[in-house]
């Protein structure tokens, strides 16, 4: 990529999220941060097209000075789906699922009022929903949602979700919780929650078992934060 200077993925967090390539194995998306004196302390990361064969490089999210992150294309390659923060500096904010229509430039935001930041997301393999994983209520939680309705379903319980694949006929997943580590799941066909009557096909530490741990719970309220800090 001539002329351009950053890293990809970017340091020192950054991973195969940062990047994808089309169906048709022409373009590639990805998302970086411009080098330069701004670097340290800047959050503006934008999504970039660039030819698979090399080219000229074209930024698709420059009009937001805030955090665009994780391109991925549909699977009909129409579409670019990616999140973004609104408020430039400030890495905290919360990152909302945006949609591009590659033919025309549109970009909207889907699921515009569902109150939680997008982790990682993944398309269906049909396109017609986004799986997403996002913190919810102290766990962190696997959730569909319908891309034409903007509708928000959960798909997991507690605990906390950690990656999904599909397969042909299901899912595979890996969830953790506060008794024991990840572990690598088969989902039970047509189970409405995915990770009820999920087949476990790892056993790490598996001595963890015998161990009885106490029972956890969430709280949001400020007396409830209080009440937890005051009982450590």
């Amino acid at each position: 990529m001539p002329k351009f200077d950053g890293d990809v993925p970017s340091k020192p967090w950054g991973g195969s999220e940062d990047f994808c390539i089309s169906p048709d194995s022409r373009t590639i998306y990805f998302a970086a941060r411009v080098a330069g004196v701004t670097e340290p302390w800047s959050t503006n990361f934008d999504i970039f097209s660039v030819p698979i064969s090399g080219g000229k490089t074209t930024n698709l999210t420059e009009a937001n000075l805030a955090w665009d992150a994780n391109p991925i294309v549909s699977p009909d390659g129409k579409t670019l789906a990616y999140k973004a923060m609104k408020r430039p500096g400030f890495e905290a904010d919360r990152f909302e699922l945006k949609l591009r229509d590659l033919a025309t430039g549109k970009v909207s935001s889907l699921a515009a009022d569902w109150d939680r930041s997008v982790d990682g997301m993944q398309w269906s393999n049909d396109g017609k929903s986004m799986y997403v994983i996002a913190g919810d209520v102290g766990t962190t939680r696997l959730f569909k949602i319908d891309v034409k309705t903007g509708t928000v379903t959960a798909l997991s319980t507690k605990g906390h979700f950690d990656a999904l694949h599909q397969t042909a006929t299901g899912f595979v997943f890996m969830k953790s919780g506060l008794n024991g580590p990840s572990q690598i799941y088969a989902a039970a066909p047509k189970s409405k929650m995915i990770d009820e009557g999920a087949i476990a096909l790892t056993n790490v530490n598996s001595s963890l078992k015998d161990k009885k741990f106490g029972s956890s719970s969430s709280s949001t309220s400020r007396v409830g934060m209080m009440k937890l800090f005051m009982a450590m």
